[in-house]
């Protein structure tokens, strides 16, 4: 990530907030943050999540969302000003918190994943919002096998790992038809501690770092994977018992048809995550051996 574009705006890695696979978010002035995209990420895509950003209306939600004020390229690397939301990632919130403080953290971060869909905004498909070539479909099963099936021709590789990709397909695609009349709404997609904001109580002040994931499509997306992304086992099983307005076997149905989602996903993550990749290796044979 460009050095250039910390000297064009003051800043130095002294305030650094934060980073993520995209970009690196640093602290410029008061109220303003300076997030530096990494060189894999276009001027164009982030001119295109900009642009989403603006059509998205959060009055009806808890939380803030991002706002760009300026984008612009700085010796290839593309750079956005956004207005700083207040509150620290939970990721960083749990690392100190307090057995109570904790599960009042998790509970917000659970209710927050519900409320996504409240944030206003609108398409006439389901499947991506954002990307290159996004996966689109008419009717969100049909996305979902999509998704997987694209994901599978994005990483070859994984065939050689996998048992029986094919009916591991088929089982999503049989689980994605008791979701076929979710309502189309807008879901976060990478809903995890690392992309929500919490204040010093603990409850949620901002989702941050829509992606490609985004999509349109279930609200149960979000609500379901919230507790995936979780390496204590004790907190992701809390983070599932928060989302007491499924029944229990509602639920289990649509986590494990988004864990199968998500496995598909990121096969991709082969070169830069090899332990996810071989989580969601294990996870598809299973599912093509049950």
């Amino acid at each position: 990530m460009s050095d250039q574009a910390l000297k064009h705006f003051g800043v130095t890695a002294a305030d650094l907030l934060g980073s993520g696979v995209q970009s690196r978010a640093y602290a410029l002035g008061e109220g303003g943050v300076l997030r530096v995209f990494s060189d894999k990420t276009t001027l164009a895509h982030v001119q295109a999540l900009e642009a989403f950003y603006r059509r998205l209306d959060s009055q009806a939600a808890p939380f803030q969302i991002p706002r760009f004020d300026e984008v612009r390229e700085i010796a290839g690397s593309a750079c956005v000003v956004e207005a700083r939301i207040p509150g620290i990632e939970l990721t960083r919130f749990l690392e100190t918190a307090a057995p109570s403080a904790r599960q009042r953290a998790l509970s917000s971060y659970m209710a927050a994943a519900g409320q996504i869909q409240l944030i206003g905004f609108d398409a006439p498909y389901h499947g991506q919002i954002l990307g290159a070539a996004p996966v689109r479909a008419e009717t969100w099963p049909d996305y979902l096998s999509g998704r997987a099936q694209a994901s599978l021709d994005q990483a070859p590789w994984a065939r050689a790992d996998l048992i029986q990709p094919a009916r591991a397909l088929e089982r999503l695609h049989h689980l994605a038809q008791s979701r076929a009349d979710a309502p189309r709404r807008l879901a976060h997609g990478d809903y995890h501690p690392g992309n929500v904001l919490v204040d010093d109580e603990g409850q949620v002040t901002g989702v941050i770092d829509f992606s490609v994931q985004a999509v349109m499509g279930d609200p149960l997306l979000d609500l379901t994977s919230a507790a995936f992304f979780f390496d204590d086992k004790a907190d992701r099983a809390y983070a599932a018992s928060q989302a007491h307005s499924l029944s229990a076997d509602l639920f289990a149905q649509a986590s494990e048809l988004y864990w199968l989602y998500y496995s598909f996903f990121y096969l991709s993550a082969k070169a830069a995550k090899p332990a996810l990749y071989d989580l969601c290796v294990r996870s598809l044979n299973a599912a093509a051996e049950a």
